[in-house]
């Protein structure tokens, strides 16, 4: 009997050393739903037939028509030949139609190559004009995966004129709603409506947003819904950003409830050199450590002409704009009574409801040093935001 149960008492103390040991590299997200039963990995199973579309040279004035989910998915196809390398660099696509997925079984255009010698295979490398269509209900599911999007990885290209809506991204590590990782690329007039989830590094439109070139950046892009990190590291826009010290992200809004256990922020959830201007947040970002209204941890670059209205939730390093190392932060607002159990920054304007929707106020946000610099926001004349202020373009 007393063998019983010492060897009882030794199984359940195994299984507390088995819980506590759980590392932050598992790849398993904290959420029921995520199973990796459902993971549609295979990159060589398509459920929806590949068809090569019939129009177009693919050049600039004359791109490629992608018209039916038949032909998106044979884009997926060919850019995922690692035996073809940078197949369409500097190659054209526009869609010419509205695409409904429904639900059925996509994978990413673009994948990670895992041969040295065909560096950057996987990527897409050409322009893709959304011809202000909307792709609908896309479902991807792969919990295991790294660079998960529509496009998974995007290197010298361009995205614009798209909007993903009612859709679900589940991936590991590099998740976005339009691009899992953008390499030195311009995204812009991009939205997404749905669920982003993944481990490490998410975001509503990106997942990781890297620009080295002063031709690119990531603009006019907005997201609603939820993006959730479990790990460290999501964004309404997103998830990581870095590059030179230019702009990065301008002209951008998020609406997501924002997630992560680190590393939080409406915008962006880490930011490393560069600009993010003219932005704002609207979503509440909650998390545990990290966390901010534009981006959770701001380091040697610059945050200006922002606000943010969304509740901040955190155990610690709170902040209503960012938490900033050696960064600059100027011109920038947010809503009195919108951080909780954080610390207000001297570095940003704590404004009242009345304050924040006047014309002042947009007077402020429009003002930048530079002689000659443009306008960003305008007055929310037909009440698109509640009566706050708006981007040029909204």
């Amino acid at each position: 009997m007393l063998k019983k149960i010492s060897l009882l008492i030794l199984l359940i103390l195994s299984g507390f050393f088995l819980i506590s040991c759980d590392s932050e590299d598992s790849n398993i997200i904290i959420d029921e739903e995520v199973s990796t039963e459902d993971d549609n990995s295979n990159q060589d199973s398509y459920l929806i037939e590949p068809k090569i579309w019939e129009k177009g040279t693919g050049s600039e004035k004359d791109p490629y028509q992608i018209e039916t989910i038949e032909h998106l998915a044979y884009l997926s196809q060919t850019v995922n030949d690692l035996e073809n390398p940078k197949k369409y660099k500097h190659t054209s696509f526009i869609l010419v139609n509205d695409l409904d997925l429904m639900g059925k079984k996509f994978i990413p255009i673009g994948r990670q190559s895992n041969s040295s010698e065909s560096h950057g295979s996987g990527y897409f490398w050409g322009d893709f004009n959304g011809n202000n269509h909307i792709i609908s209900n896309l479902d991807i599911n792969l919990p295991s995966q790294t660079h998960v999007g529509l496009f998974g990885l995007v290197y010298f290209g361009k995205i614009e004129n798209l909007g993903v809506v009612k859709s679900k991204i589940i991936g590991n590590e590099k998740v976005g709603g339009i691009v899992g990782f953008s390499y030195d690329s311009k995204i812009e007039s991009c939205f997404f409506e749905g669920v982003v989830k993944g481990n490490r590094i998410v975001g509503g439109i990106t997942g990781e947003l890297y620009i080295e070139s002063g031709l690119n950046n990531l603009k006019n892009c907005f997201t609603k819904g939820e993006v959730v990190a479990s790990i460290s590291s999501a964004g309404g826009i997103t998830g990581t950003l870095s590059g030179r010290n230019i702009l990065l992200i301008s002209s951008c809004f998020n609406e997501s409830k924002v997630y992560s256990n680190k590393y939080a922020g409406g915008i962006a959830g880490k930011h490393f050199r560069g600009g993010i201007s003219g932005c704002y947040n609207k979503g509440d970002i909650t998390g545990e450590s990290t966390i901010s209204g534009i981006s959770g941890i701001s380091s040697y670059g610059y945050i200006s002409r922002c606000y943010s209205l969304g509740t901040i939730t955190g155990s610690l390093n709170t902040r209503p704009i960012a938490i900033d190392i050696i960064s600059e932060i100027s011109n920038c607002y947010y809503l009195k009574g919108s951080i909780i159990e954080g610390l207000y920054s001297f570095k940003a304007r704590e404004m009242e409801e009345n304050q924040l929707k006047s014309i002042e106020t947009i007077d402020l946000l429009n003002y930048h040093p530079n002689v000659g610099s443009k306008d960003l926001w305008k007055y929310d004349s037909n009440n698109v935001n509640e009566g706050y202020p708006i981007l040029l373009w909204q």
